[in-house]
């Protein structure tokens, strides 16, 4: 697996966990561990998915 699909991976479940926080765990006293948690992921997730390119090697000749 690469890194950017992990990085998707935990995206998705981060977004997938603030959903079920918002909609069963809204007043419960341990909403706090599932929004600290999906926000990790989704941190983590961010930080896995960029794919930037190589810095090519140019050279410029002196004229």
């Amino acid at each position: 697996m690469s890194k950017q699909l992990i990085g998707k991976f935990l995206i998705i479940l981060g977004f997938v966990l603030m959903m079920v926080k918002a909609v069963f765990f809204q007043s419960y006293e341990f909403r706090y561990i599932f929004t600290l948690i999906s926000f990790g992921l989704c941190l983590i997730g961010f930080m896995l998915v960029p794919n930037y390119p190589t810095k090519k090697d140019t050279k410029q000749e002196s004229i």
